[in-house]
């Protein structure tokens, strides 16, 4: 098997593991209601290719790449019961292809790596893919955010 293919299958059980256990748990849970998980069709390599050229010298890291090519994105949103009310609570969210954009460095912030994605049973680099996507992280190829001009997607 090739290691593309073997990461193809990590990420698919993460997947599995957020539609079957993160759901349950909110499905289950007396605070939460409107439990929503939307995922789409993954992206082709000719289509990663084609956002790394139109964003060149920027590439996408190979978690990413190996995501998106599951799922070119996922959003899992939920709501709080509360005083008889329900109100938007929570939002899980990666990015589709399409999304990813370009930022001002100035804008970002950083953010602790988190112990418990990788604890829920994520790939190894996940929670560098998932801050990365969520937080705007990705440097260009052989830079960093310290270069001039460097910028970041989100």
């Amino acid at each position: 098997m090739a290691s593309g293919e073997k990461q193809n299958e990590d990420w698919e059980e993460w997947l599995d593991y957020i539609s079957l256990h993160m759901v349950s748990f909110l499905d289950a849970h007396p605070a939460a209601g409107a439990v929503e998980l939307s995922d789409r069709p993954g992206t082709t390599r000719i289509q990663l290719q084609e956002w790394e050229a139109d964003n060149r010298p920027f590439v996408l890291p190979e978690d990413l790449k190996d995501l998106l090519a599951v799922s070119d994105g996922l959003c899992l949103r939920w709501k709080l019961r509360f005083r008889g009310e329900e109100e938007p609570f929570g939002l899980l969210q990666v990015n589709s292809l399409h999304q990813i954009r370009r930022v001002q460095a100035a804008y970002l912030v950083d953010f602790p790596e988190d112990a418990a994605v990788a604890k829920a049973g994520a790939p190894a680099a996940a929670a560098t893919a998932l801050a990365t996507t969520s937080a705007g992280g990705l440097p260009p190829a052989g830079g960093g955010a310290s270069e001039p001009g460097a910028g970041f997607y989100t």
